[in-house]
């Protein structure tokens, strides 16, 4: 089967398998949650949590091939940070679009549905690089070390 014609739910996991990989490959401790986003669980799961050097991260993947939104229901925001206050960590929304690098944003408390534009994403997201040196104060090469 090509990649163009799996389920969006199968390229959703592509990606997220994807970013943790990545996200290993900078030193971070990864968990991809296990039927996150599937709705059979009775606690809130996020896609990924990366944790490095007392940062925890709390992760919501994207894949955007053509919609211009992003859109979070004010449940889904509510039990993404009830976890990240439960885990003291950062709520994260990644973005992948084709022809693009992963795009970062941090993403803060809303009691009403959060609507992002995904070009803005595109265009003020932090790039890995970006977003590792503002958590760690550190350049990408020192994490190869």
């Amino acid at each position: 089967m090509s990649f163009k014609s799996r389920s969006l739910k199968n390229r959703s996991v592509y990606y997220e398998r994807k970013l943790a990989n990545l996200l290993w490959k900078y030193g971070f401790a990864v968990l991809r949650g296990c039927a996150s986003g599937s709705g059979v669980r009775k606690r809130y799961v996020p896609d990924i949590v990366a944790i490095k050097n007392g940062k925890v991260l709390v992760i919501e993947v994207k894949y955007r091939k053509k919609t211009k939104t992003i859109r979070f229901s004010s449940e889904k925001l509510r039990n993404l940070f009830e976890f990240a206050k439960r885990a003291n960590g950062i709520v994260i929304l990644a973005l992948k679009c084709p022809g693009f690098e992963w795009k970062f944003l941090e993403l803060q408390y809303s009691e009403n549905d959060l609507v992002i534009r995904v070009d803005e994403i595109l265009k003020n997201g932090l790039t890995i690089e970006r977003l590792l040196s503002k958590l760690f104060s550190k350049n990408l090469m020192e994490f190869s070390k």
